[in-house]
């Protein structure tokens, strides 16, 4: 007799990842005890990361990361400030959307590099990291794209409160 398997198919608005990502020290290893044993991770950043990962699932974010990763990555990601600041530990941690690498290929020539988006997003994210640390935006280096009306829309807001989130 054979056996008859049923799959289940997932629509876009089924399956969705999120990831927080971040950059320094944490412990791990495995815990528990000798009849529960679980390979773990556990300190600051690894509750960092959690929250980050909570924060992009309510924002519908696929992928945020905290600042320490964020000036590791930013000349060779496409990588912009996310509006949306949370409260970790008593602080405000200004989160980064990532997108796409700026990598080039090897057969490119340097001339070719400057097409790659290096740079891209740094008014968006100079702008926006003013605001939401209380400092003076300097409201010149705005475009008039998309990207820079809603920049001056968030500029014209304010600052959010930080989004708390639990862990």
């Amino acid at each position: 007799d054979s056996i008859l398997l049923e799959y289940k198919t997932f629509t876009e608005d089924e399956l969705a990842i999120n990831i927080g990502m971040g950059s320094g020290k944490l412990a791990c290893g495995d815990l528990g005890s000798s009849t529960m044993m679980r390979f773990s991770f556990i300190g600051k950043l690894s509750q960092l990361v959690c929250a980050i990962e909570r924060a992009g699932r309510r924002a519908d974010v696929p992928m945020l990361m905290e600042g320490n990763l964020y000036n590791q990555l930013k000349h060779t990601w496409e990588v912009r400030v996310h509006l949306q600041p949370i409260l970790f530990e008593d602080e405000v941690q200004i989160l980064y959307e990532l997108f796409k690498t700026n990598a080039s290929k090897q057969q490119e020539w340097m001339y070719q590099l400057e097409d790659c988006g290096a740079g891209k997003w740094d008014a968006f994210n100079s702008i926006s990291s003013a605001v939401l640390t209380g400092a003076q935006p300097d409201m010149s280096i705005i475009s008039e794209t998309q990207e820079g009306a809603e920049l001056r829309e968030f500029v014209k807001r304010g600052c959010p409160e930080p989004l708390v989130i639990c862990y």
